[in-house]
């Protein structure tokens, strides 16, 4: 069958490619020169004492917010100092006394030159001295952390503890990072996580349109990352049916994507990729800000973020966040949420530290206009087959997190993080469809309801060292994980009325579906024990190995029937890696990595439960980090997925035979430049296809919902100096190339292009902000099927106003 008519025109790969070598060429040549234009810093700045209070972390960027704090311009090799940790520093000090204070019993001074700006120079350690008696840095490769995310300035990240759960550079660890930073975000607007996904490499959101009730629809390398890739502060988030925990993105700190298999650390996940969002946590400087917004389709939204130490020596520390939305989606159905969120730190001493997270979300939405009728071809319409008065969805979520920090050594630690959350959905109703009548113009609907529930148990136990083996550095994790998940499903079915889409008739009466349809309960538990080294050869050589055995148990019962199936499934994982630094800012890697997923159910083929889908990769890259706020990353990827399930078409017997191929190239580029000017762009190609299928009409077709081609770029300009400084601009361009609807490649959506852009003035405490996008209100398909299409997101315009004190 032919490809929808509703057609737009697209970028040439040729055109694509040579936009993103230009914009990466461009970028490195203002990285080069950026330095240069720093401005002087007077001797009075450098003499004068003023407070500071800078938390601990990598030292490299405890020296970069006090430089920025302190006024002065300050240049280094980040890479000298990349395996150090600093304590921070809280106090009264004077430029020169707190660079001397930072650096002690580094081997490193900082130097004022004849400009005012800072430069570091080695000295001999005899001659670096100690404060106070005490040597404030503590070296450290990969060390584990149990509360924080990635280490960040402005959109780079330089660490991102997800991928290795350690402290390890980016561009030391053998995989493809994306890291979104809540600077990014803020900048770009973002109302959910899908939409700060918007601008990442290899992933492709929105396969569905925008979803009212919350959903996260992602592929990432060309596979399915909503159910099995979802993260939260490093502990999965389960899910079950429809009951998935969402995230609201003005409580998270950062975002960061991990691609390819990635089981080794996590257990069970898809090939593709993981996302882990990251909680606020506590801080002990004082934070306060409020902030209300309204937009199109009648928003309205107040939010606010408190946090600050509780005692004056920061022994304890707290984090408050909140926010309320009303009004309508970009369908215009109801879009209600309410949010709050709550942290409490407590180090006891140098060496310990606990915190405890406790969250709680409301969503209440509409569900009537987000999906659309097509007449055969298919041509798209903007007919809605859903009954406003009764599609709906309400769902609420909570969760209470524990994590501990204790250092048993200099070179040993102990994290642990465990969380119980709950989901509950006590009204999800949807109107479906049910074929089209011999007239051509009459639908057959049915009505569902739905009631969930679900509760889970996440901990992870980490023993972390380092330790030094004759020439080499070992950075070494041992670790034991569970998960227990408890769900309930119930669904009733009814009949609905028929619409006449030639005169569609909404609002008739007709009975609350009543039919018990399914009714069951499945407990699953996942034990996991893993071992992980990072081993440092001299200053150029990285070998990353690491392994795990895990062990899941799913029990399903079904209420209906009154059966019970146990199914038990095990596998091994493991993932092997090798960089070599070519300089300190500049790495290539090879790496392989395998992941495992459990099938529930039997198969019919054999009358045995499934086995476990498997990924395995073998993944290069070259990553290259001059400095602190510029990180640009390449790879190309080939990625295989077994034991997918398929069905034979003939006899309709489900197989365990698929097979499933992706391979690719993605580029990324991200800096926070100078005069404030601040960049992300990425640039994806990804070929999944079908490489073996119970259904040969499938084989060597393209993956449903996944472009091949994904490019994006946003720039954002702020103003430092003169009569307009604090005004600010941001613009950005999407490309999404075309997808197919089905597996056999017979419905094809075409791609389209998309701007964004914002307006913001910061001004003393204040920041007023506009963000937009789908600037110019294009209309565009998601994708479609043989007899229903979703609509892309149309425009949506939010102004705010965001007080700070």
């Amino acid at each position: 069958m032919s490809a929808p008519h509703h057609r737009h025109s697209i970028v040439g790969p040729t055109h694509i490619a040579q936009a993103v070598h230009g914009a990466l060429l461009s970028l490195a040549l203002v990285c080069a020169v950026a330095p240069l234009q720093a401005s002087a810093a007077g001797a009075d700045i450098a003499a004068s004492v003023r407070p500071y209070a800078i938390g601990p972390g990598q030292l490299g960027h405890v020296l970069a917010q006090f430089a920025a704090a302190s006024g002065v311009p300050l240049s280094f090799d980040s890479g000298l100092l990349s395996d150090v940790q600093s304590k921070g520093i809280t106090g009264n000090y004077s430029v020169d006394g707190g660079f001397s204070y930072l650096l002690n019993g580094s081997g490193y001074a900082a130097e004022r030159k004849n400009d005012g700006s800072y430069f570091l120079r080695k000295v001999p350690l005899a001659a670096a001295g100690l404060v106070g008696g005490e040597l404030p840095l503590v070296q450290a490769i990969g060390t584990a952390d149990a509360t924080t995310g990635p280490v960040t300035q402005g959109y780079v990240a330089s660490t991102a503890s997800f991928a290795s759960k350690s402290k390890a550079r980016i561009i030391e660890t053998p995989q493809s990072i994306s890291v979104i930073t809540r600077s990014e975000m803020d900048a770009r607007g973002v109302q959910s996580v899908t939409e700060a996904l918007r601008y990442v490499p290899g992933v492709a959101i929105e396969t569905y349109g925008p979803d009212s009730k919350g959903y996260d629809w992602l592929m990432i390398r060309g596979f399915d990352g909503q159910a099995t890739s979802d993260y939260r502060d490093g502990l999965r988030q389960s899910s079950n049916s429809y009951s998935f925990f969402r995230t609201e993105p003005y409580g998270m700190e950062n975002i960061e994507i991990l691609r390819g298999p990635s089981s080794t650390l996590y257990g069970q996940a898809e090939a593709g990729g993981m996302v882990n969002r990251t909680s606020k946590m506590p801080v002990t400087e004082p934070l306060h800000e409020v902030q209300l917004g309204f937009g199109n389709h009648d928003v309205k939204q107040a939010q606010f973020d408190l946090g600050g130490a509780i005692d004056k020596d920061g022994e304890f520390s707290y984090r408050l966040t909140g926010l309320a939305r009303d009004g309508n989606n970009v369908f215009d159905d109801r879009n209600e949420r309410r949010y709050i969120s709550g942290g409490l730190t407590w180090k006891p001493s140098g060496v310990t530290r606990v915190t405890l997270l406790a969250d709680y979300l409301h969503d209440n939405v509409g569900l009537a206009n987000n999906w659309s009728w097509t007449y055969p071809g298919p041509r798209p319409t903007h007919i809605s087959y859903s009954e406003k008065a009764f599609d709906k969805y309400e769902t609420e979520q909570s969760s209470l997190t524990y994590l501990l920090e204790h250092k048993l050594s200099d070179n040993w630690s102990f994290n642990q993080k465990a969380r119980y959350g709950s989901s509950r959905l006590p009204v999800f109703n949807k109107t479906m469809l049910n074929g089209l009548q011999a007239d051509g113009v009459t639908v057959n609907r049915y009505a569902f309801r739905r009631q969930e529930d679900l509760q889970q148990f996440a901990v992870d136990n980490q023993l972390a060292g380092d330790v030094q083996w004759g020439d080499s550095r070992h950075a070494l994790l041992f670790g034991l994980d569970a998960n227990f998940v408890d769900a309930n499903a119930s669904r009733w079915i009814g009949a609905e009325p028929t619409l006449n889409l030639s005169n569609p008739v909404y609002g008739q009466n007709f009975t609350l579906p009543s039919t018990l349809q399914l009714n069951s309960n499945i407990s699953q538990q996942q034990t996991g024990l893993y071992a992980q080294d990072q081993i440092k050869f001299g200053q150029r050589w990285i070998l990353s190995a690491g392994g795990r055995y895990d062990q899941v148990r799913t029990v399903t019962d079904n209420h209906i029937s009154n059966v019970r199936t146990t199914q038990n499934d095990n596998a091994l994982s493991g993932r092997l890696g090798l960089t070599y630094l070519i300089t300190q800012q500049l790495s290539v890697y090879a790496s392989y990595a395998t992941s495992f997923l459990p099938q529930i159910g039997l198969n019919s083929s054999t009358g045995s439960s499934y086995d476990p889908t498997k990924g395995k990769q073998y993944e290069a890259g070259i990553k290259y980090q001059p400095d602190s706020r510029t990180l640009l990353t390449a790879a190309v990827f080939n990625l295989e997925k077994t034991n997918v399930i398929t069905t034979d078409p003939t006899t309709l017997i489900s197989r365990q035979v698929g097979k499933v191929r992706s391979r690719g190239v993605e580029l990324e580029a991200k800096s926070s430049l100078s005069k404030g000017l601040d960049l992300t762009a990425a640039y994806s190609y990804t070929a999944a296809t079908v490489s073996q299928s119970a259904a040969p009409s499938e084989v060597g077709k393209n993956v449903p919902l996944v472009p091949r081609h994904l490019a994006s770029m946003w720039l954002d300009y702020r103003l430092l100096e003169g009569a307009l400084a604090g005004l600010g601009m941001g613009a950005g361009v999407r490309y999404v190339g075309p997808t197919y609807g089905d597996a056999a490649n017979q419905y094809q959506t075409g791609g389209h292009t998309l701007l964004d852009a914002a307006l913001h003035y910061d001004f003393q405490k204040w920041r007023l902000s506009v963000n937009a996008t789908n600037l110019l209100n294009k209309e565009y398909l998601s994708t479609c099927s043989s007899s229903s299409c979703y609509w892309g997101a149309t425009r949506s315009v939010f102004t705010s106003a965001r007080y700070s004190w």
